[in-house]
């Protein structure tokens, strides 16, 4: 049975907050992501991918990763 959503946890030390509003934008075509912030962490939760949701979250978290590195040059 293939999973309706996964949530992935990130930390807020290594990832801004900026970089989530931008990939979530980014991503707005390919699934739904909802985005919730506690103090330590940002947790992203995917739900209605176009393609295999595992695939998507995974292939997101790379992006996120480019993200910060492209901002750090």
């Amino acid at each position: 049975m293939m999973k309706k959503a996964i949530s992935l946890t990130y930390p807020r030390s290594i990832y801004a907050d900026d970089l989530f509003s931008r990939a979530v934008a980014d991503y707005r075509d390919i699934c739904c992501v909802k985005v919730s912030l506690n103090d330590a962490s940002t947790v992203c939760t995917f739900s209605d991918s176009v393609v295999d949701l595992e695939l998507t979250a995974k292939e997101f978290s790379n992006y996120l990763i480019e993200l910060a590195l492209s901002r750090s040059e």
